[in-house]
């Protein structure tokens, strides 16, 4: 069966090692996991250091730690619906495991149906390319909310004008931002047209670049990160935002955040030196 391998540090559907095992490859793997330190600072959830095995009926059997050092699987079923069942040591697995490996469909016997209405399971359990191209479809959605809401503004002005002849010129000052706004959404939308990004918190490697061949960079090479664009009210940083990633051979990498929000961005980097320049239109510099 298909097994993949999650760390503490990792994002719902980020895994490594994935490849398919027998059952005698995956008692071994789950017994030279390293379970102890992955315990460090645990904070129990679906989305947990652990070993997950993907069944032939389209389910998946997940081990991870849990809380006074025992240890839990969790069964999701073709449907999505999620059991439970918490064990006091290690090798109580490895009857279960077999058993799924070698029953198919499996029988949760002995699991507790957990109550899960209107959550998505499984994106905890499926693997996730990590892959990022184009537009980001929230932030479309965004963007053309701000820009319905100018172009409004704009034709009430033109309306009113047509009763008091100098009423249009109000909105002047929109038609102004609107139109710089559109250039900027034109530099950032032509330095990611074609381009993709691959990037998941807990793995160190990540790609960018053209979709048929991104150039692969790494975490530990990163000296520092830099974000430039208009910070909002509520904290963080809009569409019309790039970070600049600096390495320690001096090279660097722009993002623009057209691609994936700068929050989700930001988050998926380790700490290092990071600061933050606003800028009313950050274009994308070319050097």
């Amino acid at each position: 069966m298909h097994t993949k391998i999650q760390f503490k540090d990792f994002e719902p559907g980020e895994f490594t090692n994935e490849k398919d095992r027998t059952v005698e490859e995956t008692i071994d793997l789950i017994t030279s996991f390293p379970w102890q330190d992955q315990r460090d600072h645990l904070v129990v959830s679906l989305t947990n250091p652990g070993i997950t095995i993907e069944g032939s009926n389209n389910d998946y059997l997940k081990l991870t730690p849990y809380y006074n050092g025992k240890y839990v699987l969790h069964y999701l079923d073709p449907q999505h619906h999620l059991y439970t069942r918490s064990l006091d040591k290690l090798e109580v697995s490895i009857p279960i495991i077999s058993a799924f490996f070698e029953t198919q469909p499996f029988d949760p016997a002995g699991f507790r149906k957990e109550p899960t209405p209107l959550q998505n399971n499984a994106v905890h359990f499926v693997t996730n390319d990590f892959r990022y191209a184009g537009v980001n479809p929230a932030q479309v959605t965004n963007l053309t909310l701000t820009s319905l809401g100018f172009l409004a503004f704009i034709v009430i002005m033109v309306l009113v004008s047509l009763k008091q002849p100098f009423a249009w010129l109000a909105s002047l000052p929109f038609i102004a931002l609107l139109a710089c706004w559109l250039t900027v959404f034109i530099n950032h939308y032509k330095a990611i047209r074609g381009n993709v990004l691959i990037l998941s918190k807990g793995l160190d490697a990540f790609f960018y670049g053209p979709a048929d061949n991104p150039r692969t960079f790494y975490k530990h090479d990163i000296a520092n990160i830099a974000t430039y664009g208009q910070q909002q009210k509520g904290g963080g940083f809009g569409a019309f935002t790039y970070v600049e990633i600096g390495f320690v051979n001096g090279a660097w990498l722009q993002i623009s955040c057209l691609m994936l929000n700068w929050h989700d961005l930001l988050a998926k980097f380790p700490p290092c030196p990071k600061t933050a320049e606003q800028r009313w239109f950050p274009f994308l510099e070319t050097r």
